[in-house]
């Protein structure tokens, strides 16, 4: 039996009715199946975006820690390469040092020898002198013995005159009385010839007497001659003594200087090691509050509108310099009165490289743009204290200078004509190629420094004030270039 033939039955509407039913229930079945399906599906896509947006923020994170690991990067490539340099000029420096004392006592053993050989020489001489003397002492003897005799012979002498004269007067007086005795007259006239005579043979031994006088007093002359020589030969040799002990003395001091600059880095370096020690077991936060109580009362505060470019310093970047200014610290002059005590503060305060605020020499720098006189603490055995008044012309114009002078003194220099610079003392491969930079290539053009010249040239090269008047660069290039062109 067909159902749907009498649609108006009750089976057949019992029928469309399970039906329409089942239908429903299918559908609600269907919607309920497709509403759970969709809230998964949405609570799905919700976590995957809570996890896209973790992803993102891990993303911007890491590349704001990829900008700074670049940076920390550059800023340690640029520190390594800064030492290395520093480095070869230590050891330049050092060379340079070793030479001269080897130089000096070069000199010393010479100026012994020649003092041994003046010694025996100044032997020899006083042997002369002394016998010199000795035959002085006797001629003396000799001379005064015919003075005395040349005296007696003029007594003589005088005696014999007033005899001749009583006989020329008596000889008048017999003439007279006897005019007519011819005997008489022949007997005074032979007792006259025999005065004569006597006469005669006394001027002539006066004669030989004076001219031995003048023989022996030619003869006092000439040992005073030779005494004046060797007085000239006591005078030479008291320089050269003089010399030598300079020389000795020069030696003492330099080695007491070495001493002095070793005993001085072992003390600043206990010192720092101490600071450093009370620090680290410092808190960040202690460190900061330390810093603040220094501000307030020695170093003194500034404001951000009072703040200096601090990444002028060597070994300052944006990234430090930020950190410094959280701390309160915004200028040179701040920076210029650090003490071992703040160098620790800050360095735990900014979770620096320990020792890396020594190394770039932070506070010699912020001196120098204060417009101080910094005490720079090499990391050789030297202690340079450099008291040269800081000038204000900016690098470029110091360049722009220099160039300009050399080319007006020295017109026909050029690159072909390069020396070895690094030669005198306290320039090293990387000032060389500075100097080379500005045009400077000769001794004869260092050797012609004048004050100003040193002034823009250490403007132009950055380098430290002072430096290189304590190097002498003008005396060694001047003794270089007459050892090679006037030698």
């Amino acid at each position: 039996m067909n159902i749907f033939t009498n649609i108006e039955s009750s089976a057949s509407i019992y029928i469309l009715l399970w039906l329409f039913g089942a239908f429903l229930i299918g559908l609600i079945v269907g919607w309920y199946i497709w509403g759970v399906a969709k809230r998964a599906l949405e609570a799905e896509l919700a976590e995957l975006k809570a996890e896209f947006n973790t992803l993102s923020e891990d993303h911007k994170a890491l590349k704001v820690e990829l900008e700074t690991s670049k940076t920390t990067y550059a800023e340690l490539k640029a520190n390594y390469d800064w030492k290395a340099r520093r480095l070869h000029d230590i050891e330049t420096e050092k060379g340079d040092l070793h030479t001269q004392i080897h130089d000096l006592k070069g000199e010393l053993k010479e100026a012994e020898n020649r003092k041994l050989a003046l010694t025996n020489e100044i032997e020899g001489l006083n042997a002369s002198y002394n016998g010199a003397k000795s035959n002085i002492d006797t001629l003396e003897l000799k001379i005064n013995g015919l003075e005395a005799e040349i005296k007696e012979a003029g007594r003589i002498h005088n005696n014999l005159n007033r005899e001749i004269k009583g006989l020329e007067n008596q000889l008048e007086a017999t003439k007279l009385s006897y005019s007519s005795t011819n005997d008489v007259s022949a007997i005074m006239d032979s007792d006259l010839e025999t005065a004569s005579e006597t006469i005669a043979d006394l001027n002539a031994k006066i004669a030989g007497l004076e001219s031995n006088i003048t023989e022996y007093k030619s003869l006092v002359v000439s040992l005073q001659s030779s005494d004046d020589d060797l007085k000239a030969a006591h005078a030479r040799t008291a320089a050269l003594e003089g010399k030598i002990a300079g020389l000795s003395e020069e030696l003492d001091h330099t080695q007491a200087a070495l001493a002095a600059c070793r005993d001085a880095k072992a003390e600043l370096h206990a010192a720092a090691i101490t600071v450093s020690t009370e620090v680290e077991e410092m808190t960040i936060d202690d460190a900061k509050v330390a810093i603040a109580n220094a501000l307030s009362t020695t170093i003194g505060t500034a404001t951000a509108d009072q703040k200096d470019d601090l990444t002028e310093i060597k070994g300052i970047g944006e990234f430090v310099e930020h950190k410094l200014n959280d701390l309160g610290i915004y200028t040179f002059r701040q920076i210029a009165q650090f003490d071992d005590h703040m160098i620790a503060y800050v360095t735990r305060a900014i979770e620096f490289f320990p020792g890396r605020i020594e190394r770039d020499e932070w506070i010699p720098q912020a001196a120098v743009f204060v417009g101080g006189s910094p005490q720079i603490i090499s990391e050789d055995d030297t202690i340079e204290v450099e008291g040269a008044p800081v000038s204000k012309v900016s690098p470029e114009d110091a360049r722009r200078e220099v160039k300009a002078i050399l080319s007006s003194q020295f017109p026909n220099v050029s690159a072909d004509d390069k020396e070895d610079l690094k030669i005198i003392g306290g320039i090293g491969p990387f000032i060389e190629e500075k100097l080379n930079n500005l045009g400077i290539y000769t001794y004869e053009q260092i050797s012609s420094f004048d004050e100003k010249m040193i002034n823009l040239v250490t403007d132009a090269i950055e380098f430290f004030p002072g430096r290189i008047e304590r190097d002498q660069w003008v005396k060694q290039a001047k003794s270089l270039f007459d050892a090679k062109y006037n030698g």
